[in-house]
């Protein structure tokens, strides 16, 4: 039986840094599949993936929420440390959290890292 992940959370870029995130997000999962992962599976962690079309102020929320299969999580954080290595000002907070409750982890993109900290 399979189990599922609970990803949700943001990265705080400016406007300006959409397009770079969205560009590097892509092309993590382009080569994904080149590596032999699963389409099915790369299409659906791309679906938790929203980017904004507008500025609003100063800063922007490039925002990622999804379910995915525990497998796909190794993938989506690879994302999220590209993103994080893109060269500018760049962070983000997300909340991960096992279906069966054995695991609650919350992941803080700063600085071209991610650090993990137990939220149990």
């Amino acid at each position: 039986m399979s189990r599922y992940v609970l990803i949700r959370g943001w990265i705080e870029c400016t406007f300006d840094q959409v397009a770079e995130i969205r560009s590097v997000v892509n092309a993590v999962a382009e080569h994904a599949k080149l590596e032999g992962v699963a389409s099915e599976l790369v299409d659906s962690c791309m679906k938790g993936w929203s980017y904004p079309e507008a500025p609003i102020n100063w800063i922007s929320l490039v925002l990622f929420g999804a379910q995915v299969n525990r497998v796909a999580v190794p993938l989506v954080r690879r994302m999220m440390e590209a993103v994080s290595k893109i060269g500018c000002e760049v962070e983000g907070l997300f909340y991960v959290d096992d279906d069966e409750g054995d695991e609650s982890l919350r992941w803080d993109v700063n600085e071209g890292r991610i650090d993990v900290v137990s939220r149990v």
